[in-house]
């Protein structure tokens, strides 16, 4: 049983409780010597060199990050967006080459006002590169108060249209991705639960239900399974700090 630390908000903490109950291999320790720490984005050190799940990496300063790594801090920074259950047969679909060569990615995220444009957008550029492989050769961003709307070009020919908006106080939230490739595409939103996977002529499969603690549980199991084989894990510090290059060259410059 791996045992791992939790060191979160309150409310970040229940969600990450519940989402490792869900696991048989993986258990919270609050006494003796933890095989892992998960911690928030104001907890991250050096001083215990022990593998590290960093939650909400998005909210930490790029020098910051890169200053626990250079400390010796094994760190794997919570991309949770990538763990989603929508989201990872997605991508399952596209490397088994039941999508085809990758066309179009459109995604829309409709969000409570306290949450930060910027770092929704961090994390749906991520997206976009994980699903391209890429780092985009084109780009055009259009910033309002409340919307942030990005179109990106990769080298393939791919294209893909991300947009997150802020929601007036007490709207229900909302998010949809939609994959485009030359022989099937990948449908899925949160708002009637709606996931399917077409292929030319007919539904070839409908996607899991998506919700947040089951991608907490993918994510905490990748963890885990690194922590316990010694492995890099699929998500790395770099892939956070592209993302964060990208956010500050497409809408910044």
């Amino acid at each position: 049983m791996l045992k791992l630390h939790l060191q979160l908000s309150s409310q970040r903490k229940r969600l990450y409780q519940e989402a490792i109950r869900r696991l048989q291999h993986v258990c919270v320790c609050d006494e003796g010597s933890p095989d892992g720490r998960i911690v928030g984005p104001e907890d991250i050190s050096g001083e215990h060199p022990i593998p590290c799940l960093v939650d909400q990496p998005e909210k930490i300063a790029e020098d910051h990050l890169m200053a626990r790594v250079q400390d010796g801090l094994r760190i794997m920074p919570a991309h949770e967006w990538r763990f989603r259950p929508k989201i990872l047969p997605m991508h399952a679909a596209l490397l088994e080459e039941k999508l085809g060569k990758p066309g179009l990615l459109r995604l829309h995220q409709w969000f409570a006002p306290e949450d930060c444009l910027r770092q929704r957008m961090m994390g749906a550029l991520d997206l976009a590169r994980f699903f391209f492989g890429g780092l985009p050769v084109l780009h055009h961003s259009i910033q309002q108060s409340q919307s942030l709307l990005c179109h990106l070009q990769f080298s393939s020919g791919g294209m893909a249209l991300l947009h997150v908006c802020q929601l007036p106080q007490g709207t229900e939230a909302y998010e949809s991705i939609h994959l485009i490739g030359a022989t099937g595409a990948v449908y899925g939103d949160d708002h009637h639960n709606t996931h399917l996977h077409f292929k030319p002529g007919h539904l070839a499969a409908r996607m899991h239900h998506d919700d947040v603690v089951s991608g907490l549980s993918a994510m905490i199991a990748e963890f885990a399974a690194g922590v316990a084989e010694r492995r890099s894990w699929s998500v790395s510090i770099m892939d956070t700090m592209r993302a964060a290059q990208q956010l500050k060259d497409i809408v910044d410059g």
